[in-house]
């Protein structure tokens, strides 16, 4: 359940597949954006106060293996609080990506919920038009 009334989700992750391929450190195995996604949900939790008290989605951890892709992210975008973008080559590079930014834009007014993680440095002109400033 969502921490913000009104929606689903509180954080929608939107990310390339490509920044999520594991890496190995110590040889241990470390997905970039899974990651992320623990340290937000620590960091959320610890300024609400509470565990699990608020929700964040991200098609690895939330897509069941039987759930229809594409009715299933609509979904999760229009029923959620915030769009966390992790901006990169690969993201530019994904339809899917810059699908979920523009369903998410039609979905919501989106002043103050749109957030924009630069994993690389892509200039202003380059970036899809919904996060071009």
């Amino acid at each position: 359940m969502a921490y913000v009334s009104g929606f689903n989700q509180d954080i929608f992750i939107s990310y390339a597949q490509v920044d999520n391929e594991p890496q190995y450190y110590s040889g241990k195995e470390v997905r970039w954006v899974s990651y992320l996604k623990k340290q937000l949900q620590k960091r959320v939790d610890q300024k609400l106060g509470r565990i699990s008290d608020s929700k964040i989605w991200m098609d690895l951890d939330d897509l069941a293996g039987n759930d229809a892709v594409t009715p299933t992210i609509k979904t999760a975008i229009n029923t959620t609080a915030a769009l966390v973008v992790v901006l990169s080559d690969g993201y530019l590079k994904s339809e899917w990506c810059k699908a979920e930014i523009r369903d998410f834009v039609e979905a919501a007014n989106t002043e103050g919920r749109l957030f924009v993680l630069h994993l690389a440095d892509i200039s202003i002109e380059n970036r899809p038009e919904e996060i071009g400033d």
